[in-house]
């Protein structure tokens, strides 16, 4: 994979280098590229498996790392629950992303994105006022939603005590 990468990376800077040498046809993808240096069909067949390798690696990190995320959620907000296997995780996270896949255009996010930005607004305005007033509470606001709101205890740093 890092070989794939390496060699991804290579390729974009000889696209770059390469943009318009040949007059009148711009090489704006990886596939022409590979077909201008390597022959028409050489070159998809060089070119393709190694993209393929690159993506489908992302993908899963991504997907794995995503479904880590929520597992976290879910342990920090119900401590009391039946442990979840992080599988059942992963496949959330990728059929959230199956179908925002489905949606014909960014515009059709922009929902989700005004949602998202406020969850994120409202995180930090909590996280905010907590830390400024030396509460021992704070509430988290998930990101999935912003109706669901659970407590997390914070420890209390401050010695009131003089010890």
């Amino acid at each position: 994979m890092v070989l794939s990468w390496m060699i991804t990376l290579y390729t974009l800077w000889q696209m770059v280098e390469m943009h318009e040498m040949v007059p009148g046809k711009r090489f704006d993808r990886y596939h022409e590229l590979g077909q201008h240096a390597f022959g028409e069909k050489l070159g998809l067949y060089i070119v393709v498996p190694q993209q393929l390798i690159v993506d489908i690696g992302s993908d899963i990190v991504y997907m794995v790392t995503g479904g880590q995320s929520l597992k976290k959620i879910h342990e920090m907000a119900c401590r009391d629950c039946k442990p979840i296997k992080l599988t059942y995780f992963i496949l959330i996270f990728s059929t959230c992303h199956f179908v925002l896949s489905h949606l014909p255009n960014f515009h059709s996010m922009s929902g989700i994105s005004l949602a998202a930005g406020n969850s994120c607004f409202g995180n930090f305005q909590m996280l905010h006022t907590a830390q400024s007033s030396q509460q021992y509470h704070i509430w988290f606001l998930l990101a999935l939603s912003n109706s669901i709101i659970w407590p997390m205890q914070i420890p209390n740093h401050s010695s009131k005590n003089g010890a």
